[in-house]
């Protein structure tokens, strides 16, 4: 049971500072499981720190288990501040990681370890790969005459073509520029 309510998240998830007083903490989060998965393990005496997503806020909890003057185990505390500008954050930028912004294809860096990793398998499995690169002719004019923004258009296009050309085991990726490259998975030797 909640015995202590405060703080600005309240407010953000519409409630008041003591309106979750005297209510069992797991009715309330009983459709956040994790929520309920980190409160029995700081009732197990853990401690320790979680993010939690409530609908579109992003909250950094802290447990610890409260112990009485005897050291025996009587509740939890749990601090939770708001995080979600810094989770949005390094979700765009795992994303930009390894996507290409405009076509949302693999980049080079992600290109590199699916090809690694097709490679691997067809070696194990003693089948062939096959590595498809495409290159756009006369790019830079659709570039230079119609502007960038008729380029990306253009990018997403091929890309959009590109995928749909090949089965869903296979990669597109944009390694840059007007440069595509396709990894065709398990091809019989």
């Amino acid at each position: 049971m909640f015995v202590l309510s405060r703080g600005a998240g309240l407010k953000l998830l519409n409630l008041g500072p003591d309106e979750i007083v005297g209510k069992s903490v797991f009715d309330l989060y009983r459709d956040h499981p994790k929520v309920l998965e980190d409160i029995r393990r700081v009732l197990g005496g853990e401690s320790f720190v979680s993010t939690h997503w409530i609908g579109a806020l992003a909250f950094e909890v802290r447990y610890s288990p409260l112990r009485d003057r005897s050291g025996a185990l009587s509740g939890a505390i749990g601090v939770a501040a708001d995080v979600t500008e810094r989770k949005v954050t390094e979700d765009r930028l795992a994303f930009l990681a390894n996507y290409d912004p405009v076509t949302m294809l693999p980049n080079r860096h992600l290109f590199m370890d699916r090809l690694s990793h097709a490679m691997q398998i067809a070696d194990r499995n003693g089948t062939n790969v096959a590595l498809l690169f495409i290159d756009l002719d006369s790019f830079k004019t659709i570039n230079d005459t119609l502007g960038h923004a008729a380029g990306d258009i253009l990018l997403v296009q091929v890309a959009e073509r590109l995928t749909a050309a090949v089965r869903g085991t296979d990669t597109v990726g944009r390694l840059g520029g007007d440069e595509f490259t396709i990894v065709l998975e398990v091809l019989n030797r």
